[in-house]
């Protein structure tokens, strides 16, 4: 299973980068899907990663970028989104 929280904050338009990476090797080839709980808010890029025998241990990053409208959400958590890691 993958697990990552993180508490981003950020003013339309700004991004954040998440890296993640696997706790132990699989035995084949792993498909995480990345989501936005709420597109409105904040997307995500890339929608998957994908580990291997042989990168399961080096980061991959992920972008969380706050929409660009005209709510300034610079002092609170990107509304009430959440960004999912499902494998």
């Amino acid at each position: 299973s993958v697990t990552v929280a993180e508490d981003l904050t950020g003013t339309a338009g700004t991004s954040a980068t998440v890296g993640v990476s696997l706790a132990s090797q699989p035995t084949s080839s792993v498909t995480v899907n990345v989501s936005s709980s709420n597109t409105a808010d904040a997307t995500v890029s890339p929608a998957t990663l994908t580990f291997t025998t042989g990168n399961w241990n080096v980061v991959q990053n992920v972008t969380v970028t706050a929409a660009n409208d005209s709510i300034d959400e610079i002092d609170s958590p990107l509304g009430s989104n959440s960004v999912a890691f499902t494998v």
